[in-house]
């Protein structure tokens, strides 16, 4: 599977907002500026080798004295992990192309993160 897409409308790949634009920017009319998402999929690739210490924390009560340090022990660890190889030249690659859309080298763009699930029909999430 691809860690990058340019118009995927699953939200399960690449999230609600992502997927809704994909689905408006394939409306007769409807302008929506060149764009890519990086799927769901490149998160779990990343914090792979944090999955023993998720794990951890997870089978931890919520007022466990542990929560913290298990918590900034996993971030620590997602922060300093490398990206693979090919996600880094994916992620390269795509903004790359979107650059040359705008006729640029390097075009200033604007990051969006959230998670798949964050944005639904009943509710909404984000920034929670």
């Amino acid at each position: 599977m691809s860690f990058i897409s340019m118009g995927s409308a699953d939200p399960g790949h690449v999230g609600t907002k992502a997927a809704n634009l994909a689905r408006l920017a394939s409306l007769p009319g409807v302008h929506v500026p060149p764009h890519f998402a990086v799927a769901a999929g490149a998160f779990a690739a990343v914090a792979a080798s944090s999955a023993p210490l998720i794990r951890s924390l997870a089978g931890e009560s919520a007022d466990s004295p542990r929560i913290a340090e298990l918590a900034a022990a996993v971030q620590d660890r997602i922060q300093a992990a490398e990206l693979p190889q090919g996600l880094r030249a994916d992620i390269i690659g795509a903004y790359q192309a979107l650059s040359r859309c705008y006729g640029e080298e390097d075009s200033p763009v604007s990051v969006r993160s959230s998670a798949t699930a964050e944005d639904g029909v009943r509710a909404c999430y984000a920034g929670q």
